[in-house]
């Protein structure tokens, strides 16, 4: 990996957790404001790692990740879904900006005032969080469990759950982590330099795209596509 790469953080799942007071705060505002549509915008593994949560649990989140301004304009062809949605915002980049021009400029057209329009804005705290855990090995961070969890996905269940797995990612034998990065490791020193994802059979939609980018955000190896 390169020199200032972001590294796995075992501790991710206690980060996010200090926070789920504050999730279910916001949670509960959004849901007694009637916005049960939550659109992400974001990049790399943590809106990837969202979206495939989301769509487990069948959540209504919409990811947008990318430089194509279609989707976030698809989203004016349904006005009273525009008015049910929230918008979370996980990064400061010039593609986050684009989107959320556009998504402010739709939520005018409707006729959402000043006022109203910021509380349909929300940027995800990074209190309890580090580099590492947010921008590269994120799937539980609050990057990507934030809006999955405002999407009505039980992210508590998720952090019990990785919790769980943590003691056999934290040990020097029948580490299953290890073992992975050791066969990945090999294979790189005997010359090769793709690796092909395949979620054949997996109860996971998505899966692939997420360790996809999850592989090029940590070594910055550009992608070429995943087999699904």
């Amino acid at each position: 990996l390169p020199a200032d790469a972001a590294r796995s953080w075992p501790a991710a799942p206690g980060a996010t957790r200090a926070l789920l007071p504050r999730i279910r705060e916001v949670a509960d505002r959004v849901g007694a404001a009637g916005l049960g549509e939550v659109v992400l915008v974001g990049r790399g593994a943590p809106a990837a790692a969202a979206g495939v949560v989301a769509r487990h649990a069948k959540a209504p989140l919409t990811v947008l990740d990318g430089l194509d301004p279609a989707p976030t304009l698809r989203l004016a062809v349904d006005p009273d879904r525009l008015r049910r949605t929230m918008v979370v915002v996980t990064g400061d980049d010039p593609v986050a900006r684009a989107h959320t021009g556009i998504l402010r400029r739709l939520f005018r057209d409707l006729g959402i005032d000043h006022e109203e329009l910021a509380e349909r804005f929300l940027e995800v705290p990074a209190e309890g969080t580090t580099a590492p855990v947010g921008r590269v090995f994120g799937a539980l961070a609050p990057y990507a469990l934030f809006p999955a969890a405002l999407a009505g996905v039980d992210v508590a269940q998720i952090l019990d759950q990785a919790t769980a797995v943590l003691p056999s990612l934290t040990r020097p034998e029948n580490n299953p982590g290890l073992a992975l990065g050791a066969i990945v490791a090999g294979c790189a020193r005997g010359g090769r330099d793709k690796i092909v994802l395949a979620d054949f059979g997996s109860r996971f939609e998505g899966m692939g795209e997420w360790v996809g980018r999850l592989l090029f955000d940590a070594t910055w190896t550009p992608r070429a596509g995943a087999k699904h």
